[in-house]
């Protein structure tokens, strides 16, 4: 059946190849399409494709239900929270002087290399993160993140596997931190802060900040991230910063948003430059928030 892009829904499977009018092959016969690849579609300015005759609804209701739980959540889960579980014991011992190198490793490398497969970060962190064990999740969280962000600003994988292991005991080693580092007067210069440091601020900062805390009620992913962009101007690192929001910023595509309004859609496209106002289909009509400026998001959802 032919149908036009905007009448797309989840789940809908391709039955012939889809090219654009340049002859660019954009997507394969047997796709089956989700949020991302309508965008790719709308990308590619692609008004009409073919589909193979849509499923019953039980079918269409499972093939739905895979977008909110992925293929790789069986996996990584177990493996997520068996390294927040084990942390605990490594501060211990890390705390009096006796970290040992080899089981960072074996306790940290099973999620790394996970990592190296799945590159959802955003809808990691929405079905990972949880209210539980704030200090040794976060310390997951911000060992993670910080193997992501090194890759983005061109680390190679053995040195962002190195600073991913920073990134983990990263709490622990601001209680070692000698008493005239942290009280020297006034700011430190640009020199003065390891690239290191510098992505693991970032990280660090985005992770608090996404976590409910006992004085704190988390924030949402995309607010925190404009957070972000404004301290990218002033305490954090620029091109880190911002290369941390720009790798981010197309995870969020195919996610539900609700907006200031209630309604609720989907995000389809993000923009290059207007990083926190994305096309997104409500219903049947779609919405350039680079162009609607009375629309805002409150939340995101997978």
């Amino acid at each position: 059946m032919r149908v036009h892009v905007s009448d797309l829904i989840n789940g809908d499977r391709l039955s012939h190849d889809t090219f654009n009018d340049f002859g660019l092959h954009v997507l394969s016969k047997g796709t089956i399409v989700y949020s991302q690849e309508i965008s790719r579609l709308f990308q590619h300015r692609i008004d009409y494709i073919d589909i193979d005759e849509r499923v019953n609804e039980e079918t269409k209701a499972r093939t739905l239900e895979s977008t909110v739980n992925p293929k790789w959540l069986p996996t990584v889960q177990p493996v997520y929270k068996n390294a927040v579980k084990n942390i605990e014991g490594l501060f211990t011992k890390a705390l009096q002087g006796e970290v040992d190198e080899e089981e960072v490793t074996s306790m940290i490398q099973p999620l790394l290399n996970n990592l190296q497969m799945e590159r959802d970060v955003v809808s990691m962190l929405l079905l990972l993160n949880t209210n539980d064990d704030y200090t040794y999740q976060h310390s997951v969280q911000v060992g993670m993140l910080s193997y992501y962000l090194a890759t983005w600003v061109g680390y190679s994988n053995e040195e962002a596997v190195h600073i991913g292991k920073a990134g983990f005991l990263h709490d622990i080693g601001k209680c070692r931190i000698q008493a005239n580092v942290l009280n020297k007067p006034g700011k430190l210069t640009d020199d003065e802060i390891h690239p290191i440091a510098k992505i693991i601020s970032v990280v660090d900062i985005y992770s608090a900040m996404i976590s409910e805390r006992v004085y704190q009620q988390k924030r949402d992913l995309l607010f925190v991230l404009k957070e972000l962009y404004r301290l990218s101007f002033k305490e954090l690192d620029p091109f880190t910063t911002q290369t941390f929001i720009k790798h981010m910023i197309p995870n969020f595509i195919g996610k539900r948003v609700e907006l200031l309004s209630g309604e609720t859609g989907i995000i389809i496209m993000t923009h290059p430059t207007e990083f926190f106002r994305p096309l997104i289909q409500i219903d049947a009509q779609f919405i350039d928030m680079s162009n609607e400026r009375d629309y805002e998001i409150r939340h995101v959802y997978l």
